[in-house]
């Protein structure tokens, strides 16, 4: 067995002069080589902050679905679910998700409210991610020309 946990069985007929022992560990070694690695047992976070918790769900960049999870530490990631790409991860520091991989490394992610305090958009750098999508209600980076579209 090895030290993650994984074994092997090998069994010959005695008579053989097979290393059975070397069978068992090129098994072992293309286990781990082909299959990934079983996760970590699931765990209810024992403590959430409110605020973290309501902003988990789904968000959308323009029509493209987004998955917001939050972790432990208040940690949140943000995975779409368009591309395989690895989830952006938001660590929090005194109040502050600042994505920390990816696209959005560097970035803060901002939670903006209505005016009567409902949630209304998130924003990260140059990118507005809305509950629904293309909402009309949530601003367009960059503004609308008030001339509206024109050839050049």
């Amino acid at each position: 067995m090895s030290d993650d946990g994984v074994g092997a069985v090998a069994l010959a007929n005695a008579t053989a002069e097979y290393a059975v022992g070397a069978v068992a560990s090129d098994l072992i070694a293309i286990v781990q080589e082909h299959e990934p690695a079983i996760p970590p047992e699931w765990r209810a976070l024992s403590e959430v902050d409110p605020a973290a918790l309501s902003l988990a769900g789904t968000w959308y960049w323009g029509p493209t679905p987004q998955i917001l999870r939050v972790h432990a530490n208040n940690e949140l990631s943000l995975t779409s679910l368009a591309t395989d790409e690895a989830p952006a991860r938001f660590p929090t520091a005194e109040g502050t998700w600042t994505g920390s991989n990816g696209y959005h490394a560097g970035e803060t992610l901002h939670v903006v409210t209505r005016p009567d305090g409902t949630l209304s958009h998130l924003s990260v750098g140059a990118l507005v991610y809305t509950r629904e999508p293309y909402d009309d209600s949530a601003p367009i980076p960059g503004g609308v020309d008030s001339e509206g579209w024109r050839s050049g």
